[in-house]
């Protein structure tokens, strides 16, 4: 399997909407969606595990992926 589907299908147990993966992974890209995924794993196996994974993990996914959409657009003059 590739790494990047692999990554994408990681996200599922976090319950982040297909609607928002589909419209925000090409935009956040490979090593960030990873990041993330890395961050809430790693969250999930300490004492501070994510109370609400669909509510909290389809926030960060759209605010990263809207920021992403920023830095990539051009600058108008």
């Amino acid at each position: 399997m590739d790494e990047y589907k692999k990554v994408l299908l990681g996200l599922k147990p976090f319950k982040v909407a297909e609607k928002n993966i589909t419209r925000y992974a090409k935009a956040i890209g490979f090593q960030k969606a990873k990041k993330l995924l890395k961050e809430w794993q790693e969250k999930e196996g300490s004492s501070r595990k994510i109370d609400h994974k669909e509510k909290y993990c389809n926030a960060v996914w759209v605010r990263v992926g809207k920021e992403s959409e920023k830095e990539a657009e051009p600058i108008s003059r």
